[in-house]
């Protein structure tokens, strides 16, 4: 018969030495399976793809901005693995660099991507604080070395090189005229056709009984060749939608979007010129299409007032619009009549034919926006009813959606393909 032998000190600690060791050898195992494989490929691989999320959270202090870079983006946006960037920025991406702007601090902060770890470093820092510009509308990517910022408000467009971070030229221009009674015109998104950077601009009222005679739907054109700056102007209509406002169709031509302000010039001032509600084609040289309109207040039924353009399929654009009448509304109560989501309607309508349907497939959202086109597809922003969550829906059709990533109490602005 065996008699097991009394342990003995250094035996237990052994023990207890090899169960630590077990215990921590398969939290760590677990870890990297949950978490790590986001973002990691085995042995140091270079990943696959990767893609790039801005977005903003909700805080006591205020919005604070982050950004996350991921192999894909369908799971939900974990703030974990995110860069902080403060409570006023954005990002931006061109090619497999990320741009983060701090409106703040008035500098753009390049980054790098490690392609194995996808973890983010800093490669760069240009500061604007010295040029004027206070806001920027819009950074617009021409090629590796040539990018531009600007604010027309200003009567500045900046030209840098993204690979040195250095500002390269200054331009200034006077600001697009300021019609009496309208608050400053807004430069919002530039969208870069052929060697032109298109620039919608709008006016909001500022004051109630205004007078909008002469007022015209207005482009910007800045010709990155020559350096020249021209504001082309239509009387067909009022002022555009600076953000969102641009949608470019399968024919190759550009459909510029009427503002949802344009209610309120034609509702609260006097003089209003013309419909506010039409939709016009320019070309990619901003040149206004004389033989294109289409009034939606005529094409559809019930009509109130656009909200945006959400996106385009084909010939087809589905977009938000309302139905009830201002009337109901004073001028210091205006904007309620915009958070009244229940009487927003999403509809499509075919922008060569002008027939219309409602459209249903983003019913289970409370609102919708375009967010970017990715590879020739396009990716929208929606807000869950109560407007506590966002998702990044993929679009498939024109009725067709697949939800993406998602984000609690905050909204995902900018979503891109970096590799």
């Amino acid at each position: 018969m065996f008699k097991s032998k009394p342990t003995t000190k250094t035996t237990k600690t052994w023990a207890w030495t090899t169960v630590l060791l077990i215990i921590v050898i398969t939290i760590s195992i677990f870890s990297c399976s949950e978490d790590d494989s986001i973002n990691v490929t085995p042995s140091g691989e270079e990943a696959e793809s990767a893609w790039i999320t801005g977005y903003f959270v909700s805080q006591p202090e205020g919005r604070i901005w982050y950004m996350e870079a991921t192999k894909d983006i369908n799971s939900d946006v974990d703030i974990n693995n995110s860069v902080e960037l403060g409570s006023n920025a954005g990002v931006y991406s061109s090619g497999e660099n990320v741009y983060a702007v701090s409106s703040d601090a008035k500098t753009i902060t390049k980054w790098i991507i490690n392609k194995s770890t996808l973890e983010l470093d800093v490669a760069g820092l240009l500061s604007y604080a010295s040029t004027g510009i206070d806001f920027i509308g819009d950074i617009v990517f021409k090629s590796d070395s040539e990018a531009y910022i600007y604010n027309l408000e200003e009567g500045l467009i900046l030209q840098f090189d993204p690979s040195t971070m250095e500002i390269t030229e200054t331009f200034n221009f006077p600001p697009p005229a300021n019609f009496q009674d309208a608050a400053p015109p807004l430069s919002g998104h530039g969208y870069l056709r052929d060697n032109n950077i298109l620039m919608p601009i709008s006016y909001f009222p500022e004051n109630p009984d205004g007078d909008a005679a002469g007022m015209k739907a207005t482009l910007a054109v800045f010709d990155t060749d020559t350096k020249s700056l021209t504001y082309n102007q239509d009387d067909r209509s009022l002022h555009l939608q600076a953000f969102q406002g641009l949608v470019t169709n399968d024919d190759g031509f550009n459909y510029v979007w009427p503002q949802r302000e344009n209610a309120m010039f034609a509702h609260y001032w006097v003089n209003t010129p013309s419909d506010p509600h039409t939709v016009l084609r320019v070309d990619n040289d901003g040149n206004f299409d004389n033989s294109y309109e289409l009034d939606l207040n005529q094409a559809i039924d019930n009509f109130s007032l656009t909200m945006r353009p959400v996106v385009a399929f084909q010939n087809e654009v589905v977009f938000t619009y309302y139905t009830t009448s201002l009337d109901n509304y004073a001028w210091d109560d205006r904007y309620n009549f915009f958070d009244n989501s229940s009487d927003a309607r999403n509809i499509k309508i075919n922008l060569l034919t002008g027939e219309y349907s409602i459209a249903t497939a983003f019913d289970a959202y409370a609102e919708v926006e375009f967010q970017n086109n990715i590879d020739g597809v396009n990716y929208i922003r929606a807000y869950n009813k109560d407007y506590t969550k966002t998702w990044t829906l993929r679009q498939n059709g024109i009725d067709s959606y697949e939800q993406l990533q998602g984000l609690e109490n905050g909204v995902i602005m900018y979503t891109n393909k970096l590799f």
